[in-house]
């Protein structure tokens, strides 16, 4: 009898997953380490814009991604894990010498607004169509901090940590900050996960180990050192 046996018998499983190209190594990678390391398996992170992440887990390419919003148009071979990890508002930026600009939500559908998803919780009770709000959808926050520097946009909304080291960064915390007026909508965030992933049958303890990390405050620790460094 042989005791030789192929490597790969014992190999761990590989999550294959996606960030963005600003920020390879940022908040997203670690959680995604996290996950990883909690399912006991080995990590494969690409770069990649948000649009070809949201396409290449469709088609199970990517296994799963953090950072997500629940849409009501997510097609039906991607599965928001419950619970969500986190729970956020995006914050509205504009040029420091406009800070004052905007008093109220319905001042918004005046004004050029970019963001990285679709936009339907800026819009005034009364509001019905996406369309009676100017939403640009731009993939990077830099080009949204390009656009608004040049005039191309009014504002726009992203997470306010990361914003706030990226104009540090550029140079650009006196030229750009939070708007006085802000939307007061915080949203849940969650890992999604594709029905043609491997990984896929490792719903119920993916799930499983996402409680307990919610519940031990796991993910706000990761946040809280990430951006305390």
């Amino acid at each position: 009898m042989s005791f030789l046996l192929s490597v790969n018998v014992f190999a761990k499983e590989v999550l294959h997953s996606a960030v963005s190209p600003e920020f390879p190594d940022g908040l997203h990678t670690k959680y995604l380490q996290f996950i990883a390391n909690k399912m006991d398996m080995n990590l494969d992170v690409a770069a990649m814009p948000f649009a070809r992440r949201i396409k290449e887990l469709h088609n199970g390419q990517i296994d799963l991604l953090v950072g997500m919003r629940k849409e009501k148009d997510v097609a039906d071979d991607i599965v928001f894990l419950q619970p969500s990890y986190e729970n956020l508002r995006q914050t509205l930026f504009i040029l420091t010498t406009d800070k004052n600009r905007f008093e109220s939500t319905a001042n918004l559908q005046k004004a050029r607004i970019a963001t990285t998803y679709n936009s339907e919780y800026l819009l005034p009770s009364n509001t019905t169509k996406t369309n009676d709000i100017n939403v640009i959808t731009v993939p990077t926050l830099k080009q949204k901090i390009e656009m608004l520097l040049k005039g191309r946009i009014d504002c726009f909304m992203h997470h306010e940590e990361i914003t706030f080291l990226l104009l540090h960064s550029m140079g650009l915390e006196d030229k750009i900050t939070t708007s006085v007026f802000q939307p007061n909508n915080y949203e849940d965030y969650y890992v999604s996960i594709s029905k043609k992933s491997s990984l896929y049958p490792h719903r119920d303890a993916l799930e499983k180990m996402l409680k307990l990390a919610v519940d031990n405050n796991d993910f706000i620790k990761i946040r809280n050192e990430h951006y305390q460094h």
